[in-house]
């Protein structure tokens, strides 16, 4: 038998070993990468957990959907840099592995509580929430109501850390006398609004017409 008739099985043999090797090592990465985003999901998750009376607030039975990870009924409460409680509900929370910080929430009631306990209460049908920035991004309509104002808006961003809230698609102010439209929309810590870009406005007069500029 030639040396070449006898390298050939040694080198077949050789390489079959180095397949097995590599595909050995994969898996032993893909497994603690799987454990890793397993772990850090419910980890995430745990801050937008239901609270009850009688528990604090915990992962209650996330379920999963595709490779996301789901929550029924999550709540979040806190407070800002200024010291004002904030608080955020919503019918349910969605989390990518790929994504752990931040959430998917639907059905979202978030609530900016001032220093005399009067609360700006915001609505929308969705939202993402960002846990590194603790800013909740909502798809409209937006609804935000306080006992000063009601503001309607195609979507918004909502800072805890600040207690303000931000439209850049277009906001209508709702006052008792009238109504004040604008590009974008700023809401104040201290209770305020500022409106910026084109501004339009519509109030109703002594004798009950209406003005419009």
């Amino acid at each position: 038998m030639s040396a070449a008739a006898i390298a050939d099985p040694r080198a077949s043999a050789w390489r079959a070993a180095v397949r097995h090797s590599r595909r050995v090592g994969a898996l032993r990465l893909a497994v603690p990468a799987a454990a890793v985003a397993l772990i850090v999901a419910p980890l995430a998750l745990r801050l937008l957990a239901p609270a009850t009376a009688d528990a604090p607030p915990g992962p209650i039975a996330p379920g999963f959907v595709g490779d996301a990870m789901t929550m029924a009924a999550p709540k979040l409460s806190g407070y800002g840099r200024d010291g004002k409680r904030f608080a955020l509900d919503a019918r349910s929370a969605t989390q990518r592995p790929d994504a752990p910080g931040k959430v998917g929430l639907d059905g979202v009631d978030a609530r900016l509580i001032a220093a005399d306990g009067a609360a700006t209460v915001v609505d929308a049908p969705s939202g993402l929430y960002d846990g590194a920035t603790k800013a909740l991004d909502l798809a409209g309509p937006v609804h935000v109501a306080n006992p000063d104002y009601a503001i309607d808006a195609d979507g918004a961003r909502v800072d805890f850390v600040g207690n303000a809230v931000a439209s850049d698609g277009g906001a209508t102010l709702n006052l008792k006398a009238g109504t004040i439209a604008a590009d974008r929309l700023r809401t104040r810590a201290d209770g305020g609004v500022t409106l910026v870009g084109r501004v339009r406005s519509s109030f109703a007069t002594a004798d009950g017409a209406d003005s419009t500029r």
